[in-house]
């Protein structure tokens, strides 16, 4: 196993967990889910981005996983494919389940109904 990977990739998903928790907290109005100026893909698609929050981090949670116990590949592959992905997809187009979105953004419309408008 390669010791820096697993250092790089338990950093990242460890500096991910803080942003989760600050942005769990947030309320819709603060500026930490104020959509960039630079963001090329309009406001839609950036609500979706920032409700995707949890969903990443379980899958960076897997990744690092998936690193450490490469035995088990097949069921991180489940997980990330079989659940993680279309969990993502649910949240991004249409704001389902709630549960993983942060309570700020759980009244939003998903992507197909915002970009419909």
């Amino acid at each position: 196993m390669d010791v820096v990977l697993i250092l790089v990739l338990t950093a990242g998903t460890l500096l991910g967990g803080v942003g989760l928790v600050r942005g769990w907290r947030r309320d819709a109005t603060s500026d930490y889910y104020r959509m960039p100026s630079h963001w090329p893909w309009g406001e839609a698609s950036w609500y979706g981005f920032r409700r995707n929050e949890l969903v990443a981090e379980l899958v960076a949670v897997t990744l690092v996983f998936s690193v450490l116990f490469p035995g088990l590949v097949s069921v991180w592959g489940v997980l990330l494919f079989g659940v993680l992905i279309p969990l993502s997809a649910a949240v991004f187009l249409v704001n389902r389940p709630r549960l993983v979105v942060p309570p700020a953004l759980r009244d939003q419309p998903g992507f197909f109904a915002a970009w419909r408008r």
